[in-house]
């Protein structure tokens, strides 16, 4: 109450609020305010501000690890620094401190791995390019509906959240094939 008070007898008070909002603010309000709307950040700066980042705090990190950073932050900055700050803390607090991986920023930032999100993209249909899979031309030949129902029912029992599944594949879908909505 007394910042209120100071606020009201002072002439000259610039008023400052940081929204982030989805809903409308009131016509009244909005036409006196200033709005800046931030796209994400590309891949090359944000990759570049993170290594800097990263040198500075002296974290060892990697390519991969910078990939995953990036991809899931989905280019928010601020997102991929918390990121690699609990990603830091982890790997430091076992004795000797173990390198950070990829799966652990995926895991902090509570993404499906991307291991689940291939196979799931594999069994609905969707052609996913992976260095790390070994050529297994039986299980790519399985159509129809039991190989989707027996990984939609590992999905559930993984507790892995179906909006994000839906999102991530539809990011694979995207970035390798046709475009769909789901």
């Amino acid at each position: 109450m007394q910042l209120c008070d100071e606020v009201r007898h002072t002439p000259n008070t610039l008023l400052v609020l940081c929204l982030n909002v989805i809903l409308r603010i009131i016509e009244p309000l909005a036409s006196r305010c200033s709005k800046f709307r931030f796209t994400p950040l590309d891949s090359d700066s944000a990759s570049s501000r993170l290594s800097q980042i990263a040198q500075a705090e002296g974290v060892s990190i990697d390519k991969l690890v910078l990939d995953a950073l990036i991809s899931t932050s989905s280019g928010d900055l601020r997102r991929a620094i918390t990121y690699l700050q609990s990603a830091s803390r982890l790997s430091s607090s076992s004795v000797p401190p173990t390198p950070i991986r990829p799966a652990d920023i995926q895991e902090i930032a509570g993404v499906v791995p991307d291991a689940v999100i291939n196979d799931f993209a594999r069994a609905v249909g969707i052609e996913v390019e992976d260095a790390m899979e070994v050529d297994d031309a039986a299980k790519r030949k399985q159509v129809g509906f039991e190989p989707i129902k027996n990984k939609v029912k590992f999905v559930m029992r993984e507790g892995y959240s179906a909006s994000q599944i839906l999102s991530q594949v539809r990011r694979i879908n995207f970035l390798t094939g046709p475009y769909f909505d789901c």
